[in-house]
Order: C-alpha cells, then sequence, then structure tokens
C-alpha cells in the first residue's frame, strides 16, 4: 500500500514538474509554442478554404491613351484583388502596335492560387500629337436644332459627337438619325438638373436612365459621359457645401467610363442667341493640333446652327480633318490631379 501511494505521489510530483516546465517555457519564449501551433492551425485553415474557393480576382484598370513610338506603363493605375492575397498576373499587349495610330486592346489576365483567372480587356489608343484632328461636340439635345445640324454635318462630310439628355422626347429619334449617320453618341444628364451633384447615388442613378435612353435609341451603352459644367465645375461646393467632383471623377473612371472634357469653347451656353460673330471668334483657333470643341444643340441654340458651317469650312482651311469620340482611351479633361 505505502509503495503504491509513494508511486501516486512521485507521478504527481513528476506531472507538476512537467507540466510547469511547459508553462515556463511557453511563457519564458514569448509563445513560441503557442505561435507555432497557431500558424500551423491558420495554414490548415487557409488551404481547407483555398480548397473550395471559387471566387475570381477582381481587375481594376484604367484605359491607356500613348503618343506612337512610345511604350506604354500596362501596370500603372492598375489595380487587383483576391481574397487569396495571392495574383499572378499575365499582360498580353500582342495587339498593340504603338508604332501605328489607332485603337487597341490590351488584356490583362489575373489568376490566384487554386486556378481562378479573371480576363480584363483594356483599350488602348496610339495617336499621333502632330495629326491636326478636331472634335466637334454638341451637348444638351437632342431638340429641333438636332436635325439642322446634322444636315450641315453630312453637307460637309464631317462628323460630331453628341452627348445627349432626354429634355425633349419628342425629339429623342434623332438620336437614331445622328448614330446611323456615323456620329457618335455619348452620355450627358438626362435632364441637365444640377441635384445630380448632391451626392454620387443621384448622379450614377442618372447616368443609369441616360444609358436607357442611349441603349434604346442606338442598341448599345457608351462609356463615354460629359459632366455638366466639365469636371472643373463648382456647382457641387456653391450649392451643397461640397466638392463632389474629385470623387465622381475617380468613381466614373474605375467603373469603366471616361469623362470627355474640351480644350476650346464657342460659349454659346452663356446665354441663347449669342451673335454668330461671337461664336465664330470664339471657336475658330487652331493653338493646338488636338481640339475638343464644346458646343450646344439644345432648343435655344439657334445662332450655334448658323455658325457652324463658319467653323467647319476654318478647320477644313487650316487643315484639320474631323474626329469623333469613340473610345474611353481618349483624354480630354481640365484637371487631373488627384483623379487616380
Amino acid at each position: 500500500m505505502q509503495k503504491k501511494t509513494k508511486i501516486i505521489v512521485f507521478s504527481t510530483i513528476t506531472l507538476t514538474l512537467i507540466l510547469f516546465i511547459v508553462v515556463a517555457l511557453v511563457y519564458s519564449n514569448r509563445c513560441h509554442y503557442t505561435s507555432f501551433l497557431t500558424k500551423w492551425f491558420n495554414t490548415t485553415t487557409i488551404n481547407d478554404k483555398a480548397k473550395g474557393d471559387t471566387i475570381p480576382p477582381t481587375v481594376y484598370a484604367l484605359p491607356i491613351e500613348v503618343k506612337v513610338g512610345e511604350h506604354p506603363d500596362y501596370r500603372k493605375n492598375l489595380r487587383m484583388f483576391d481574397n487569396s492575397k495571392v495574383v499572378k498576373l499575365h499582360i498580353d499587349s500582342s495587339q498593340v502596335n504603338t508604332q501605328q495610330p489607332g485603337d487597341y486592346i490590351v488584356k490583362y489576365i489575373v489568376s490566384d492560387t487554386t486556378g481562378n483567372s479573371t480576363t480584363k480587356n483594356i483599350p488602348v489608343q496610339v495617336y499621333d500629337p502632330n495629326h491636326k484632328i478636331i472634335y466637334l461636340t454638341f451637348d444638351d439635345g437632342p431638340s429641333v436644332n438636332t436635325p439642322k445640324i446634322l444636315q450641315i454635318l453630312r453637307e460637309n462630310n464631317v462628323h460630331a459627337t453628341f452627348f445627349i439628355t432626354a429634355q425633349w422626347p419628342q425629339c429623342l429619334p434623332y438620336i437614331t438619325q445622328a448614330y446611323k449617320e456615323g456620329n457618335a453618341i455619348a452620355a450627358h444628364p438626362t435632364t441637365h438638373n444640377c441635384d445630380i451633384y448632391k451626392r454620387k447615388k443621384a448622379y450614377f442613378d442618372d447616368l443609369e436612365k441616360i444609358e436607357q435612353v442611349i441603349e434604346k435609341y442606338t442598341g448599345h451603352r457608351t462609356p463615354l459621359i460629359r459632366f455638366p459644367g466639365g469636371s472643373s465645375n463648382k456647382v457641387s461646393k456653391k450649392r451643397f457645401g461640397h466638392n463632389i467632383m474629385p470623387t465622381l471623377m475617380k468613381k466614373v473612371m474605375w467603373r469603366g467610363y471616361q469623362f470627355i472634357d474640351w480644350n476650346i469653347d464657342s460659349e454659346d451656353a452663356r446665354s441663347n442667341h449669342v451673335p454668330v460673330a461671337t461664336l465664330v471668334r470664339n471657336a475658330c483657333h487652331d493653338y493646338h493640333p488636338r481640339l475638343c470643341l464644346l458646343m450646344h444643340d439644345a432648343g435655344g441654340k439657334g445662332t450655334t446652327v448658323e455658325a457652324l458651317p463658319y467653323i467647319i469650312s476654318y478647320f477644313k482651311s487650316k487643315g484639320y480633318d474631323f474626329g469623333t469620340i469613340t473610345s474611353p482611351a481618349f483624354y480630354c479633361h481640365h484637371n487631373l490631379a488627384n483623379i487616380y
């Protein structure tokens, strides 16, 4: 009996000592043993999750504009996200010819550790900085003035880009006519009401409405938009006490849109019936080889219609070609600071 008792006591003491030593080691080594267990457990958990991972990576990239002969940085403005935190990127730029002006596509192929992959096609525009070209743009239509403008464009064998609204529903079929005649159709707000600058949701709700209009009359949506007042406008600051524009510029770009400003202004937005001579004087400047001219085809812009033939004649005499804006890789921004 005494022998059995001694064995029990010895065993108890031994186990107590072992436990004490283990505890001492763990705490004296800042839980190295625990850290090892935790690391092993977490790795096992991650691997187990990875085995059932079916979610592909998310890829965001902005359109690329590059001068002919230059090599673009395809990784600039590229964002990749995945729940595995580890992705592999392959960039296929084999279809891009930087020696030839034109519109191309670069492919981003992003895969994660479990084989899920995402392919993102991003437009690339290669342009010749010495090529003289002007882009005639019209905001706020279609209206009763739109068919008059279309006739002038046909007579002069040139095309334009229309940033359309839906202010005059009876004139919306002119969108189809303009599109079929080779003009570009892009998005302006539905009613040109600046309340869209009150908050982000208001802006994007309106954008969805005008996209539906464009799709109805052309058969497809557009990646091109123009902000009322341009990207440099101060409307939200003056009316609502906050400048929403930096946020909107970022959001539209990361959603795949391109916003288009202008670098020459007819100033026909100042009022209705601006004298024709004033509009021609404002518009006719050849200070840059790539020009984007702002005009309006709203209902009260009769003098813009009258001025248009003179404007077209002037730029033809200066050797300009006339282009339409169709690619989101076309950049004409008032203010690029801090938008990416």
